[in-house]
């Protein structure tokens, strides 16, 4: 096996610019404009990965020697570290989305709020058509989302294709709006 632990905390903090290996398929890239960030480059099923650690302001080479690590430890029982970490993170998604709903914060439950406060105020029909349309063009895209989490690009982007939508060959833009 290859020598690890070639870096020292000296060099790395005045690196120039290239890519400097300290091991294990870990190294310091270093950018003309002088960033630097930590990679690592390993085999998982016969197909070659580049990781990264984070920039060297944010990591130490002591987090990244700890990181590279805990990524050969992974890929000795076989589970590739990028598929893992997709996994992860849909698992926290599905955690964070869990507890919207169970808080009634999605954007869904919030609709149905303002479907309910409309009673009385507008006809039934105006708020039956308005939760139509919603049911139709925005719960399946973000529903389930937590109100905080939806992003006004995000709506940007929903209204855009609700607009390109054609109803009796008319755009939709009347929807959008």
């Amino acid at each position: 096996m290859a020598t690890e632990n070639k870096l020292n905390s000296k060099f790395c903090a005045t690196a120039p610019k290239g890519n400097h290996f300290d091991g294990g398929g870990m190294y310091l890239q270093v950018e003309a404009d002088g960033k630097k960030y930590w990679r690592m480059q390993c085999r998982i099923d016969g197909q070659r990965i580049k990781l990264s650690f984070g920039s060297y302001s944010k990591v130490s080479l002591a987090q990244a020697r700890e990181e590279r690590r805990k990524i050969q430890d992974l890929i000795k029982q076989g589970i590739n570290p990028v598929l893992q970490k997709k996994q992860i993170k849909q698992e926290q998604q599905k955690a964070i989305q869990q507890e919207a709903k169970d808080e009634g914060k999605t954007f869904e439950q919030t609709a149905k709020r303002l479907y309910e406060s409309k009673k009385g105020k507008v006809t039934e029909e105006y708020r039956d058509k308005m939760l139509r349309q919603f049911e139709i063009h925005v719960f399946p895209e973000i529903g389930y989302k937590h109100m905080a989490d939806i992003e006004g690009k995000e709506l940007l982007a929903l209204f855009n294709k609700i607009a390109e939508k054609t109803n009796h060959n008319r755009k939709m833009t009347y929807m959008a709006k």
